[in-house]
């Protein structure tokens, strides 16, 4: 049986912040993926099938190892900032 999302995301929240976990090698949950990014799940799957973010399936379950978050996020931030120099040009 599988933990509820919000005894699952305590842990993954802990994982966040000790330094002693190796976040690149914690797995996610689409549900814990969405909260970290703060998106929802729907917004997650968008950018999985735009190939955005790679995922990976364990049995029925789709999972995203920690790396990946953070290769997205640092993407997204570099886009971001791009579009600002040009904006301020």
């Amino acid at each position: 049986m599988s933990q509820p999302f919000e005894e699952s995301w305590k842990y993954t929240e802990t994982a966040m912040v000790n330094p002693q976990i190796d976040f690149s090698q914690t797995v996610f949950t689409v549900n814990e993926a969405a909260a970290y990014l703060k998106i929802s799940r729907a917004f997650l799957y968008k950018l999985v099938r735009q190939g955005d973010l790679q995922t990976f399936r364990l049995g029925k379950r789709t999972l995203i190892v920690g790396a990946e978050l953070n290769r997205f996020v640092q993407s997204a931030r570099n886009a971001a900032w791009g579009r600002l120099l040009w904006l301020s040009n």
